[in-house]
């Protein structure tokens, strides 16, 4: 679920596929933050 997260992440960002070894994915922490309000403001 982990390697599902930060792929979608990285595909964000690159048009490149990388393979995301075990050890360095050991490194690293993914969260989710659902947003349950959100508000703002439009320019005219």
């Amino acid at each position: 679920e982990k390697r599902k997260a930060l792929n979608c992440i990285i595909k964000r960002y690159s048009d490149e596929d990388h393979e995301i070894p075990d050890e360095e994915l050991d490194k690293v922490e993914v969260i989710r933050i659902e947003i349950e309000e959100m508000s703002g403001k439009k320019s005219p």
